[in-house]
């Protein structure tokens, strides 16, 4: 899946972005997409997330103890 993002888009490296994508990323595998691409964003990463590159759709969220 692409995701073309405006040139007006305000993507910041927090919690909250991270957040955002990741929940974009389960979304996607819900739909039976393996990859994601984030295109024409403003910076190259977001936590651990490279956006720049393919971004694998995750098995299962990360569990927090």
């Amino acid at each position: 899946m692409i995701i073309h993002l405006s040139d007006q888009a305000a993507i910041e490296n927090s919690e909250e972005t991270l957040q955002a994508l990741e929940a974009i990323l389960f979304i996607a595998k819900d739909f039976g997409f393996e990859k994601v691409k984030f295109e024409n964003a403003p910076i190259e990463e977001v936590g651990q997330l490279n956006l720049t590159e393919d971004i694998l759709v995750p098995e299962a969220p990360n569990q927090v103890n």
